[in-house]
């Protein structure tokens, strides 16, 4: 079986779970977007790290204010080595061609890449997704441990998911942009639990099934009604920040299959 066949096998078994979640929510008498609801909350514990970035941007894409969120570039480095190797060698690599050329070296704003390949980190990678860093040359100085590119960077994203791409997880992706338009999910007077969230109706208050992203409204008579938050888009963004780049004449990104021996799978991402 080649890569390619692996990948449909997987994505099948995605989507099967899916639409097994979805079975599961209408045979109990769920309607509106609980089912949606269920999907990311299975997503959020079978692949995100507890109290992680991707984990809290999930949820407040969720929780629908829309606030943009601020990141940093340098921690993201020295989180990720793929992302940091990425940097350092198109920014030598753009400084060598000048030097090359003779003349010299004069980036304003320059756009770097990153593809979600790139990322060694799977919490930034399913936070951030792919990103464009632009950044503007600075200096060229010796720290006594070699000369090194000082060099300002900085970004801008918006989260949001990409149903319409074909990519492993585009059932997801679907569930997470249908919760931009939530359906009230109208239930019976029992208590339903689904993993670690409870809604107790008889209560009248609940944390809903995934954190802040539920109000519900309880009038005494069944069946009660939740309706739930919806979910919104926000920008990602991180100001200027200055870093030093050893320089160097060759700087390898390591291969995938490097990537892959040494234990780091480098799958469809969750984020875009």
């Amino acid at each position: 079986m080649n890569e390619m066949e692996k990948l449909a096998v997987r994505k099948r078994l995605v989507d099967g779970l899916c639409l097994l979640i979805r079975a599961g929510g209408i045979n109990k008498g769920h309607t509106g977007s609980y089912n949606d609801a269920m999907i990311m909350q299975v997503a959020k514990y079978v692949a995100m790290k507890r109290g992680g970035r991707a984990e809290a941007y999930l949820g407040h894409y969720l929780a629908g204010s829309g606030t943009a969120v601020k990141f940093s570039i340098k921690q993201l480095m020295d989180e990720d080595a793929g992302v940091r190797l990425r940097i350092y060698k198109w920014i030598n690599d753009t400084v060598a061609v000048a030097e090359k050329a003779g003349r010299p070296v004069s980036v304003q704003d320059d756009n770097i890449p990153i593809p979600q390949r790139f990322f060694h980190n799977e919490d930034w990678q399913f936070a951030t997704g792919s990103l464009n860093v632009r950044w503007r040359f600075v200096d060229l100085v010796d720290k006594g441990c070699g000369k090194h590119i000082v060099a300002e960077v900085w970004c801008g994203n918006v989260y949001q998911w990409h149903p319409n791409e074909p990519r492993l997880t585009q059932s997801l992706h679907q569930a997470a942009v249908n919760l931009q338009t939530p359906k009230p999910d109208t239930q019976l007077r029992t208590a339903v639990t689904i993993g670690q969230s409870l809604v107790m109706p008889a209560s009248g208050a609940t944390t809903g099934v995934m954190p802040n992203t539920l109000d519900a409204n309880r009038d005494g008579k069944d069946p009660f009604v939740v309706y739930f938050k919806a979910a919104k888009n926000f920008r990602m963004y991180c100001a200027p920040e200055r870093i030093f780049v050893p320089k160097s004449d060759r700087i390898d990104i390591p291969s995938l299959s490097t990537v892959l021996n040494s234990g780091k799978q480098q799958i469809d991402a969750i984020r875009p």
